[in-house]
């Protein structure tokens, strides 16, 4: 004990000569407060303080603070009626912090700035001689003692952890430079906005910093714990806060192994629970990754690229969307059809046809796509009609009475099923057009040339609209029905090849011929034909067909 104690008081005396030498007034002392170490060094203001609980003007410090421990900053000023703010800011846990002013030191006594000397006058004078409560704060926010016009003399800082051990930023500013941002600089950037793109991403926005001459960067957090009001507390919570030694660790060493045993710092959360980044200047940001139902609490920091430092924040959450399920009911309008595709998450759906007036007659039609799908009409009261439907079906209700009137559609299989349906009061006006017997477009193979085709399909005797429609394809593509139930409506207006109206007076000359002329040579094309009526219709067999490779 008596050769580890000569060593390390050799050390202290080759280092105070050692920095002595350079001009430096440094004093080596050991210190009894609970947040610093074994040893602090207290250098003159004029040159740096690296290590003692002096602030200076600019320089953000940070302490790591045990659970109902206080540490003790000081700062000194020396100017008469400047502008001042001690700004605090508290990472995990919150924060009991005061400010007091030394208004009167004992005279003919030096300026000191020697943490242990300004730490005994404090002891030894009564508070009621030696200073004067400014302010006091407590809570989890960044806060800050701001006075326009500030007097001279050594400000005291305490702050006290209050509900676990936490890392503790310290800041203090004399003008109103580019760091001087105010406590409500959150209020003027105003909210972030969040809507919810498809069923797995968010599109977060929000305006630009108001003050242009500040060089920002935007840091976004996303997580599913809660908002965090400062950028150190989700730094806290996602990346955890265990203290590091710092570079003098020979120092610092011994008061670590006596101290980490009462430590908890934070551990990280797990990668997939958070996400964490900086996009630079631009005020727009898209996370991908969303799981339905789930709450997403997002805070956006704003960070000057200059001093490191957070100077704003913005916060905001939302609840992702639930899957669609049957529960969410569909209301139909009289005479206009909708579409639905019904698939493994969405295997039934349910609608709702509302019946204000007594009506002759209420038609519901379903035709489907794909596929069988099974179709349950009932009303308010009872069930009307279940059926299993394969293709085009028409259900009638006679001296239809004012009701709600629901449709339960639903799937078996893993197959997607896609089908179109259709209410109304007016079935004459909206019936689906007629397809013969035979819906097969026949390819005339000895008239397939290298840039033309020639088709025929049967027409029916009643006089309807043909459309005729191409789409070249390549060897990897897979059939696909959505394009077919959907309509003509929904395709390109390139892929058009035709439309006119047409009719049969015999049998013997059902069968409608057409030419497909400026095809390319060696290509596959798929073939369409949708016979319509209105604002509904039907699509024949599709058909793929190549043309020759040479002319």
């Amino acid at each position: 004990m008596m050769r580890s104690g000569m060593v390390l008081l050799l050390l202290e005396l080759g280092i105070f000569l050692m920095l002595s030498l350079k001009g430096h007034c440094v004093k080596i002392s050991r210190s009894s407060n609970k947040s610093g170490g074994d040893f602090d060094f207290e250098i003159d203001p004029y040159k740096e303080f690296e290590l003692t609980h002096v602030l200076t003007h600019g320089r953000e410090y940070s302490q790591y603070l045990l659970k109902n421990n206080t540490i003790r900053y000081f700062y000194i000023l020396r100017r008469e009626r400047v502008p001042l703010s001690l700004e605090v800011t508290p990472c995990i846990s919150r924060l009991d912090w005061n400010v007091t002013l030394i208004r009167r030191l004992p005279e003919e006594t030096p300026l000191v700035t020697d943490y242990d000397e300004l730490n005994d006058q404090f002891r030894s004078t009564s508070s009621q001689a030696l200073g004067l409560r400014l302010y006091r704060y407590s809570g989890d926010e960044r806060n800050s003692y701001s006075t326009g016009s500030a007097e001279s003399g050594i400000y005291k800082i305490d702050v006290k952890s209050l509900d676990s051990d936490t890392f503790v930023k310290l800041f203090a500013r004399v003008s109103h430079d580019h760091t001087a941002i105010t406590n409500s600089g959150s209020s003027t950037l105003g909210k972030v906005n969040v809507r919810q793109k498809g069923k797995r991403r968010l599109k977060i926005s929000w305006s630009s910093h108001p003050d242009q001459a500040v060089p920002v960067q935007y840091c976004v957090a996303i997580n599913r714990q809660k908002n965090y009001k400062t950028q150190c507390g989700f730094r806290s919570y996602a990346f955890g806060d265990k203290p590091k030694l710092k570079r003098w660790s020979f120092f610092y060493k011994k008061n670590f192994k006596s101290t980490r045993r009462t430590m908890s710092p934070v551990r990280a959360a797990p990668a997939r629970d958070f996400s964490y980044k900086c996009i630079g200047n631009k005020t727009a940001y898209s996370y991908k990754g969303l799981r339905q139902g789930q709450m997403y609490y997002i805070d956006v920091f704003v960070m000057d690229t200059t001093s490191k430092r957070m100077i704003s924040h913005l916060g905001t959450s939302i609840r992702a969307r639930t899957k669609s399920s049957a529960k969410t009911t569909v209301k139909l309008s009289d005479g206009k059809a909708k579409s639905i595709t019904l698939k493994r998450r969405l295997r039934s759906q349910k609608f709702m046809y509302e019946l204000k007036s007594p009506a002759e007659q209420l038609m519901l039609s379903i035709n489907p796509c794909g596929g069988s799908v099974r179709m349950k009409l009932y009303s308010e009261k009872s069930l009307i009609k279940k059926a299993k439907i394969k293709s085009l079906e028409y259900f009638t209700i006679d001296d239809a009475q004012p009701s709600k009137y629901f449709i339960m559609v639903s799937m078996k299989g893993r197959k997607a099923r896609q089908f179109s349906i259709l209410a109304t009061t007016r079935p004459s006006k909206f019936l689906y057009p007629k397809l013969p017997e035979n819906t097969q477009i026949n390819v005339y193979q000895s008239l397939i040339k290298c840039n033309s085709v020639t088709i025929g399909w049967m027409v029916t005797e009643k006089r309807q609209k043909y459309c005729i429609y191409k789409r070249e394809v390549n060897d990897s593509y897979k059939k696909s029905t959505s394009v077919m139930c959907e309509g003509p409506k929904y395709r390109k207006k390139s892929e058009k090849v035709k439309c006119a109206y047409f009719r049969h007076k015999n049998k013997k000359r059902s069968v409608k011929t057409e030419k497909i002329s400026d095809l390319k040579p060696g290509t596959d094309y798929i073939l369409d034909i949708y016979v319509s009526k209105r604002r509904l219709s039907m699509p024949y067999d599709s058909v793929r067909v190549r043309t020759k490779d040479k002319c």
